[in-house]
């Protein structure tokens, strides 16, 4: 009895899911994975459902943070790379290690990504220019997106490939710089014109409850922050100050600036909970924050349809 009754509540569950499948089959979702996550015991689950994403039509590209495995490997070897403001000085000294933390980890997720039969690619799509000197601070090889090639990730997806962009930028004549992820991925989604923008990290984002809320807000049981519009997502960040951790405040300001360029929903999610990005995906309430460009579903207007 337990059992069929199991069942026939999951019936309700497979159907708000499968809506969702024929509205985002051929939409570009752009995953920004943060470093901390690969250690994890969910980590496997979550590259498998990204996998499964992919196997339900819809266009994925990864990229990955890898700051805890750049400080690991210069710790190792003793470079010096100090972070100032939340960027990293990249010497020349610096560069060759973080390269190899930056692959190291593109390469991890996509021998978990061919584990569940999906085929991926890592390649140097992105270029880049120097920050230069900063607040008298010169950031030397750490950079900011230039331009991306997107004519060939999408022709990647279009043949099934699931592209994996590391945090590596080239300019012009060939020299490398570290960017930053979460600007890549904020311009990745841009300029794919993509539906959705994740930020899955590796710890809780206390977006929510003890803040100073903009009003009309939504507030799930757990008491963190359902959606946003833009004008309330301003004004949180606008209110709060630093009382929002980083990185949750810069996947914020992010999120809101993607959307305000085109990409319909930005969404800040807990990576470390097993199964939280198909939550977030496939059903009504979701699992982290979103910032959403136009009007959300429970305030649409309807239609005969």
């Amino acid at each position: 009895m337990s059992i069929e009754l199991h069942e026939q509540e999951a019936v309700p569950v497979l159907r708000e899911a499968l809506g969702y499948v024929a509205r985002y089959r051929g939409e570009v979702f752009v995953i920004k994975i943060e470093s901390g996550l690969l250690d994890a015991p969910s980590f496997p689950g979550l590259i498998r459902d990204i996998a499964s994403l992919h196997r339900m039509g819809i266009r994925v590209v990864v990229v990955p943070g890898s700051r805890r495995q750049i400080d690991s490997v210069l710790k190792t070897w003793e470079v010096e790379a100090p972070m100032v403001d939340g960027i990293r000085v990249t010497t020349e000294e610096a560069l060759p290690f973080v390269t190899l933390a930056s692959f190291d980890v593109c390469n991890r997720i996509m021998s978990l990504l061919a584990e569940s039969g999906v085929n991926a690619l890592i390649g140097n799509w992105v270029k880049a220019r120097g920050l230069g000197v900063l607040h008298g601070v010169d950031f030397q090889l750490t950079g900011s997106v230039q331009s991306l090639r997107t004519d060939i990730l999408r022709q990647l997806m279009g043949q099934e490939f699931v592209p994996i962009v590391p945090n590596i930028g080239w300019n012009t004549a060939g020299r490398p710089y570290n960017v930053s992820s979460t600007q890549l991925a904020m311009e990745l989604a841009v300029q794919l014109g993509a539906n959705k923008l994740f930020f899955l990290c590796d710890d809780k984002p206390e977006i929510g409850e003890g803040l100073d809320l903009p009003s009309e807000v939504n507030l799930r049981d757990d008491g963190m922050l359902s959606s946003l519009n833009l004008a309330q997502a301003e004004e949180l960040l606008e209110k709060n100050g630093e009382r929002i951790g980083q990185p949750h405040r810069d996947y914020l300001a992010r999120g809101l600036e993607a959307c305000r360029k085109g990409v319909r929903r930005t969404h800040v999610v807990d990576g470390l909970e097993d199964g939280s990005l198909l939550r977030e995906i496939f059903s009504q309430n979701g699992q982290g924050t979103m910032v959403f460009a136009n009007e959300y579903d429970n305030i649409r207007r309807a239609t005969l349809s």
